[in-house]
């Protein structure tokens, strides 16, 4: 909640004639999708890296007594991370791992969706805005429990702590919102 000067009274300095506006943001649960390749370096050590896709949605609505703002925002990022992993133990095919590193997540396409409503205009025609969506850094560490249905292919399960560091934005994701991420990856690995 904010106030803000009334544009019908342009030359009233009192702060009883602003009016009261009231934000709310929702951020939908991010939608991220990757494909991951292991390199072994030691019998211990490996080093990972990949591509992956992630996309974020956001409704952020805007109420006063003269106006009503309805924005829907979507970015699409393409994403690079690089890890490090430490086998902790094996047994027979089942090894557990601890892992940390970081990732940069490039936007490839960003869009507003804006509907407005106002006491002049019973609504505004649904207009698209492209926005600018800056880098977004990130580091994390987890543990990682791994079954290798071959030598060289293996499915796994990663509970992960991430974050996502400020981009000093006017842009708000739930990246922003809410730094720290707790996930639950799991996937497909070829290790060589």
């Amino acid at each position: 909640n904010y106030r803000t000067p009334n544009p019908n009274l342009p030359d009233v300095e009192s702060s009883e004639d602003e009016i009261e506006v009231i934000e709310k943001v929702h951020h939908h649960m991010p939608v991220v999708i990757g494909m991951s390749i292991n390199k072994a370096i030691s019998s211990r050590w490996s080093f990972e890296t990949g591509i992956r896709y992630t996309y974020l949605r956001s409704d952020l609505i805007s109420d006063s007594k003269l106006n009503h703002s309805e924005r829907i925002q979507r970015i699409h990022y393409v994403g690079v991370p690089i890890k490090f992993d430490y086998r902790i133990f094996s047994y027979k095919g089942l090894s557990l791992y601890g892992h940390g590193g970081g990732a940069l997540d490039i936007p490839v396409k960003g869009r507003q969706s804006v509907l407005e409503y106002s006491q002049q205009h019973a609504h505004t025609p649904n207009t698209i805005v492209n926005i600018n969506a800056p880098l977004q850094w990130s580091v994390e560490g987890g543990i990682g429990l791994q079954y290798h249905m071959t030598p060289s292919f293996s499915v796994y399960a990663e509970p992960s702590l991430h974050y996502y560091f400020n981009t000093k934005s006017e842009i708000q994701t739930i990246r922003q919102n809410k730094p720290i991420e707790f996930t639950i990856p799991i996937g497909l690995r070829l290790t060589w």
